[in-house]
């Protein structure tokens, strides 16, 4: 893991003093297998991030803003651009597609994170 990061490994002993933590991150790292591709030495850095920090959003709000169209749950999605997120989905993988639904569901509140 260490060969990820940006920082010395242990510079991290507040993000990492959890040990659940410690171990899923392992795990992550080593399902995606980050480490055998040499373009990410030194490319990451680890962040805690509060939940207080993004609000979330109910259902209600999203249908009155249409960020998301009611037909999306059943997989039937156009090709004509009329929610927010048919309009910010540039994404090329699920993985991204999944990513940006969270982020529009769950929307930073601080405005120097944003």
């Amino acid at each position: 893991m260490s060969y990820l990061l940006k920082k010395d490994f242990n510079q991290y002993t507040k993000e990492l003093e959890n040990p659940k933590l410690r171990v899923s991150l392992e795990k992550l790292l080593e399902i995606i297998n980050l480490e055998r591709d040499i373009s990410n030495k030194q490319q990451y850095n680890l962040k805690l991030i509060s939940l207080e920090a993004s609000m979330m959003l109910d259902q209600a709000t999203i249908n009155a803003l249409q960020i998301f169209s009611k037909d999306m749950e059943k997989k039937v999605l156009s090709s004509n651009a009329n929610t927010l997120y048919d309009i910010f989905n540039k994404c090329k993988t699920s993985f991204g597609n999944r990513c940006l639904k969270r982020w529009m569901k769950q929307p930073l509140q601080n405005r120097e994170e944003i």
